[in-house]
C-alpha cells in the first residue's frame, strides 16, 4: 500500500474506536486464538465442575459452574450463550446463537479452531441439539412436556414450516393473555428442544398457538424432528449441521434510487446473501448485529467497484466475473482465517462483495493493493453501518 493510504486506513479504524478503545487492534481471530489457549489451561476445572453437577455435589443451574465457563469464554465473546453436559464418553460446550442466524458465523469460526488437544475431552457443538420425549418446562403453574402440544404444519414453497400449536393446559392462559410474550418466549424454547436450534431458526417460519385443535391430522411435538427430517429428506447431521447452513444463500430484490448521489448501496437492485439478517439490518437501518461484532474485534462490510468502464457486451457477466475472481484472490491474500464472504449484490452504478472479516485491517490492506492493479475507476470499503463512512481505496 502506498503511504497516504496507510494512513487513511489508521485513521479510518481509528474512527470505528466507541468509547475510546480500538477493538479493531485486536481482531477476532487473534481473540480465538488466546482463547483456545487460556480454555485449555482451566478446561479441567471446568470438567470437574461439570461432573460435580451431575453427582450432586452442586446444585442443577450453578451459578458456580456458569461463572467457571464464562470466565474461559469471556477473552473471545463479550456476550456469549451456552450450555456444558456430559455425553458418557466427552464433555460438551454447546454455544448457541438465540435463534439469530448472524451469530451463528463467529460461533463456527471459533468452532473451527479449536485446538486438538481440546478435542481429545470435548464436544465443541454448535446449536442446541434435540432433547429426549421426557423435556418438560414449567409454564404458568404447571408442568407442560413435549407431549402435551399437538403440531400441524404447513410447508411453503422455500421449504420453510409454517406451525400451529394446540396445548389443551394453556388454553385458559392463551384466552386471557392472547399477546403475552412470555408465553412465547418458553414456545420457543420448546420447540428449540423438540427439533434443535438450527432446524428451528432454518425451517420455522413461524407458529401460532391455537385455542382448539386445528382440522386434519396433526401429530405430538416429540414426533415433529422425525417429520421434518422426512419432509425434507435430510438426516440427522445434515439437519443439525450449522456449518453447511450457514453457506446456504438467499437471493433478494429491491428497488433502486436512480440518483448516483442517493449513496452507498443504494443503487442495489438484486443480491444474494447467506447472512439475511445483516443486511436486513442495514436496510432497516439498525446496527444490533454490527455493534456486537465489533466489540468482539469483528467487521463486516462490502467492497464496491464502479461498473463504468465494463464492455457492453455480455456486461452484466463481466462484471460479476471480476467478483468472483476479487473474491478468490483476495481469500488467497488474506486466508480463511482473516475473512469468510457472504455474497454480494449487483447495482445500477456499483457491484458489492459483501464479507465478514475476522481480522479487517489486514482484510482491508491486502484488498487495497489487489485492488490498485485492476483497470475499474473506482472502488471502497463500507462497513454495514448506515452511520459510518467508507474508505476510497481505488
Amino acid at each position: 500500500m502506498s503511504k497516504i493510504n496507510e494512513k487513511k486506513l489508521k485513521k479510518y479504524i481509528e474512527d470505528w474506536s466507541q468509547s475510546g478503545k480500538n477493538e479493531m487492534e485486536y481482531p477476532f481471530c487473534e481473540r480465538v486464538k488466546e482463547g483456545w489457549q487460556i480454555f485449555l489451561k482451566g478446561e479441567s476445572l471446568l470438567r470437574q465442575k461439570i461432573d460435580d453437577m451431575r453427582n450432586g455435589v452442586i446444585k442443577q443451574n450453578s451459578d458456580e459452574l456458569v461463572a467457571a465457563c464464562l470466565e474461559l469464554l469471556n477473552p473471545v465473546f463479550q456476550d456469549i450463550c451456552f450450555e456444558t453436559g456430559y455425553n458418557g464418553e466427552k464433555h460438551e460446550l454447546i454455544l448457541t446463537a438465540e435463534g439469530d442466524k448472524a451469530k451463528l458465523f463467529p460461533l463456527i469460526y471459533f468452532q473451527k479452531h479449536a485446538p486438538k488437544e481440546v478435542l481429545e475431552r470435548w464436544n465443541i457443538i454448535v446449536g442446541r441439539r434435540p432433547f429426549h420425549e421426557a423435556y418438560s418446562i414449567r409454564m404458568f403453574g404447571q408442568n407442560i412436556s413435549m407431549k402435551d402440544v399437538w403440531v400441524w404444519i404447513e410447508w411453503k414453497e422455500n421449504k420453510t414450516a409454517e406451525l400451529f400449536l394446540y396445548c389443551e393446559k394453556l388454553v385458559s392462559f392463551l384466552q386471557e393473555n392472547e399477546n403475552d410474550a412470555y408465553w412465547l418466549m418458553l414456545m420457543c424454547i420448546l420447540l428449540d428442544q423438540a427439533v434443535g436450534e438450527i432446524p428451528s431458526i432454518r425451517y420455522i417460519d413461524g407458529f401460532e398457538l391455537l385455542e382448539q385443535p386445528k382440522d386434519g391430522e396433526g401429530l405430538p411435538l416429540t414426533k415433529l424432528f422425525n417429520c421434518m427430517q422426512k419432509t425434507l429428506g435430510l438426516d440427522t447431521e445434515e439437519m443439525l449441521d450449522a456449518a453447511k447452513y450457514c453457506e446456504t444463500y438467499t437471493a433478494y430484490e429491491l428497488k433502486p434510487d436512480e440518483n448516483i448521489k442517493a449513496g452507498w448501496r443504494k443503487d442495489v437492485f438484486v443480491g444474494i446473501t447467506s447472512c439475511v439478517p445483516l443486511i436486513s439490518e442495514y436496510l432497516q437501518n439498525e446496527s444490533r448485529i454490527m455493534d456486537s461484532f465489533y466489540q468482539d474485534g469483528i467487521t463486516a462490510g462490502s467492497f464496491s467497484y464502479s461498473v463504468e468502464g465494463f464492455a457492453e457486451e455480455n456486461r452484466g457477466k463481466q462484471i460479476l466475473d471480476f467478483r468472483d475472481q476479487l473474491e478468490a484472490e483476495i481469500l488467497e491474500a488474506a486466508g480463511e482465517e482473516a475473512v469468510t464472504f457472504i455474497g454480494g449484490a449487483s447495482g445500477i452504478y456499483c457491484c458489492y462483495l459483501d464479507f465478514i472479516a475476522w481480522n479487517p485491517i489486514k482484510v482491508l490492506e491486502v484488498a487495497a493493493e489487489i485492488l490498485k492493479n485492476k483497470k475499474i475507476a473506482l472502488a471502497e470499503f463500507h462497513p454495514f453501518w448506515n452511520d459510518k463512512k467508507g474508505i476510497r481505496l481505488k
